[in-house]
């Protein structure tokens, strides 16, 4: 009966103690009060250490010598956390009037009540949850109790670290920025275009002394300066510097220009991380937009229309798989022109002398002879054309050449090296889950880089970056033909078929392999005066690729940048942005698989397993222990 009533109360006694001096410390001004309690506390305390070590001695005095033994394990954690109480009395009286520890000894005794707390509570729960199953009785389990309170007590040791660690770093005014809005480093592209500069760029930063937006930038362009000599970076307050602030046409604070012999870019963040929370994120794209603009000439790239392609502007971009609006802004931003060039722009007469290239995205119909012969004069004499095809060419409309006709488009590339198959590529494992439905087998993505120069930045982070490929054809490649020098760029995963009957199903006379999905080809030896002038051809066998609603992807829009920038000779400012724009995950079939049986499956198992090993275990020790008491 006296060990129900010890067992009962030892735990709430020690509870109470503990909440006592919390009250009378946190909520009680008198210092009468605060000595009542104190004492009312630690007698608690120690009343229920005694409890328990009567429980040990009883537990002797019955020959349960493992539970005696786990009990004198419960009186260490009592005893550490009263003597952890005991040193934040000393702490509260050294402190004296002082808001904070500023003595040796004060922070002594404040290192050792929240050590000697964390510890001790820690290795109480451990302790005490075991206790509960397995340290009563004849039968108790002293090493199971042992063993959870120091698995319990190990986590105590993590957390205080982290308090002292946090405590340290607070009184060195030493912080860490592991937020979202941490792109504080300037990506590979952005050094590169930096590493161009032929005479010093100015970069004035208009903030209040001690802004919040400005310490986050303020990283950024440091960093920048840092790498390229040539980037001279300055700080001003608007008001405190008005002359600066007319120099650089500066209204108010919050803003970021550049100059270039006079020549001028502007990034507005606002003085507020509210306001510039948006920019912050994007402050890479930003500075290389505001480079350019100021460093070097706008180029203007031409998209064909006229012939289903995808498209910013009309009904192709009501549709998410069809529309280029996000890649037009994206162009814009990166200093080029947009045009768009169909028959009334003279696709059939010739393309425009200020081209530095021609945009072909997924045509549904035919183009014509005659503005084909157009493009191919084009290339021959050094121009520069990305084509994208699309698979799903309505060749049999009305006024429109027979199914079986050739494409006059397709006839052109292949003569290059690159023929185009419009079958469309499947994997069974390897896929997207958009739609939940058999055709996301059409939905594949790829990682496979070559070293080519138009996809160097994919190349180097195919770890992290797949280009997404949805409803796309492949290519066979000839290396050399006539005056053209063909390469592959980017591969199918080697389990990819060709879905002939477009079933979504493997078949037996459907192949897996690591088919071609991007290619590029160049004149062979061609000089021209012009730069961008170069005679290359892009090529894809999907246009979804660009679309809005495939573009968000990382990988795909580094495949766009990096492919366009070799087209016009611009590939050694090559690189991935440094952008903390969240992008959506989709999971591939292969990842839904894991976490399904994962999370429905396995994880059950190892519950319903370990259960099953518990219980058994208890089930022999038992019968093991009725053994020797008989």
């Amino acid at each position: 009966m006296m060990d129900k009533i010890l067992r009962f109360l030892r735990l709430p006694l020690f509870l109470l103690g503990a909440v006592l001096v919390f009250v009378g410390d946190r909520y009680l001004s008198v210092e009468s009060f605060h000595t009542i309690l104190r004492a009312s506390a630690i007698a608690l305390m120690i009343l229920s250490l005694v409890m328990t070590f009567m429980l040990s001695v009883g537990a002797s005095a019955k020959a349960h010598k493992g539970e005696a033994k786990s009990w004198r394990k419960l009186v260490i954690w009592q005893i550490m956390v009263v003597a952890s109480f005991g040193f934040y009395l000393l702490y509260r009286q050294s402190l004296g009037d002082a808001a904070s520890p500023e003595s040796t000894i004060a922070k002594l005794y404040l290192g050792g009540w929240l050590t000697l707390m964390i510890l001790g509570l820690f290795y109480g729960i451990g302790l005490e949850w075991a206790m509960r199953d397995t340290g009563h009785g004849p039968n108790a389990e002293p090493q199971r109790v042992g063993r959870s309170g120091m698995a319990w007590l190990s986590i105590g040791l993590f957390l205080a670290a982290l308090v002292a660690l946090n405590f340290t770093a607070a009184r060195k005014n030493i912080t860490k920025d592991w937020s979202y809005l941490k792109v504080r480093t300037p990506s590979e592209s952005s050094l590169k275009m930096a590493a161009t500069l032929t005479e010093d760029i100015n970069i004035a930063l208009f903030y209040p002394q001690g802004n919040e937006v400005r310490t986050l930038v303020s990283d950024y362009f440091d960093a920048l300066a840092a790498k390229e000599p040539r980037v001279k970076v300055s700080y001003y307050d608007k008001d405190m510097n008005p002359a600066k602030a007319e120099e650089f046409k500066v209204s108010r604070n919050g803003q970021i220009v550049f100059d270039v012999a006079g020549k001028k870019a502007r990034i507005d963040t606002g003085t507020t991380i509210a306001k510039a929370r948006k920019t912050i994120k994007e402050i890479d794209s930003q500075f290389q937009k505001s480079f350019l603009e100021i460093t070097s000439e706008r180029k203007t790239v031409y998209f064909t229309r006229g012939h289903g392609e995808l498209s910013w502007v009309g009904d192709e971009a009501e549709n998410q798989l069809r529309s280029l609006r996000l890649l037009e802004t994206f162009l814009r931003q990166q200093n080029y022109s947009t045009r768009l060039f169909g028959v009334t722009e003279g696709s059939a007469s010739a393309v425009p002398e200020d081209a530095a290239a021609v945009i072909i995205a997924g045509p549904t119909q035919h183009f014509s002879q005659e503005e084909v012969d157009v493009l191919k004069t084009y290339v021959e004499k050094g121009g520069n054309i990305m084509v994208l095809f699309d698979i799903e060419a309505n060749v049999g409309d009305a006024g429109m050449p027979s199914p079986t006709a050739q494409n006059p488009l397709e006839i052109m590339v292949a003569d290059m090296g690159l023929k185009f198959n419009r079958v469309p590529l499947a994997n069974e494992k390897n896929f997207i889950s958009a739609t939940r439905s058999p055709s996301d087998a059409w939905f594949v993505f790829s990682n496979i880089f070559t070293s080519h120069e138009s996809v160097s930045s994919l190349s180097k982070h195919d770890e992290r970056v797949a280009v997404l490929y949805y409803h796309g054809g492949y290519f066979s490649i000839t290396p050399e033909l006539g005056k053209w020098r063909a390469f592959e760029t980017v591969r199918a995963l080697t389990d990819t078929f060709v879905d002939t009957n477009k079933n979504f199903k493997k078949d037996a006379d459907e192949k897996a392999d690591a088919y071609v999905m991007g290619a590029v080809a160049e004149l062979k030896d061609f000089k021209a005066e012009n730069k961008n002038r170069k005679g290359r051809v892009v090529a894809l066998g999907d246009a979804t690729v660009l679309s809005d609603a495939l573009v968000r992807n990382v990988g795909n829009v580094l495949f766009f940048s990096d492919s366009l920038k070799w087209l016009v000779g611009e590939s050694e400012l090559a690189g991935a942005l440094a952008s903390e724009e969240d992008v959506k995950i989709r999971h591939t079939k292969k990842e839904d698989v894991v976490w399904f049986h994962g999370t429905v499956i396995i994880v059950p198992a190892l519950v319903l397993g370990a259960g099953f090993l518990a219980t058994r275990r208890r089930k022999i020790v038992v019968k093991k222990g009725g053994r020797n008491a008989a």
